[in-house]
């Protein structure tokens, strides 16, 4: 199995969990421990008229606990960031939460791996969000705010 795949994998479910966190008011640690034991099906988070179960790629656990346990320690210090890194701070708690979970996985990453090469970090957060948005405006959005957040913003 390609290992690039497993990480980018590992970091679409990391804003998955980061959001399921947020929505249903869930422990990180509570949800991450259902992804770890199995009871979350990381596999039923596509769509099986593209991909089936049986093909889906698991996510590299490393990087997606990784990912996870730092948001989980850091929560305010990433907040503190972000609000640093956005012309509005004070728009922060007003963005779509699933962007909001983009942003959060990318920074808890940063965080979690420094030596990281930013630019393809974001670049990983932007497809994500790509992936999730039709307009522009919100993968804008995330690929400013995490290049600021990489530039010491």
């Amino acid at each position: 199995m390609n290992h690039i795949i497993m990480l980018s994998q590992a970091r679409l479910v990391a804003v998955q969990a980061l959001y399921a966190h947020a929505f249903m008011n869930k422990p990180v640690k509570e949800v991450l421990a259902s992804i770890q034991d199995g009871t979350w099906d990381v596999g039923a988070l596509f769509d099986e008229e593209t991909v089936s179960k049986d093909e889906a790629v698991k996510p590299d656990m490393k990087l997606l606990t990784k990912i996870l346990t730092t948001y989980d320690a850091e929560a305010d210090r990433v907040g503190d960031v972000l609000k640093g890194a956005m012309d509005k701070p004070e728009l922060l708690d007003e963005l779509d939460l699933l962007v909001l979970s983009i942003l959060r996985a990318g920074v808890a990453e940063m965080m979690a791996q420094p030596t990281l090469d930013a630019p393809i970090l974001i670049n990983e957060y932007t497809d994500i969000a790509r992936s999730f948005f039709d307009t522009g405006a919100n993968v804008a959005l995330v690929n400013a705010v995490l290049d600021k957040v990489a530039k010491g913003a």
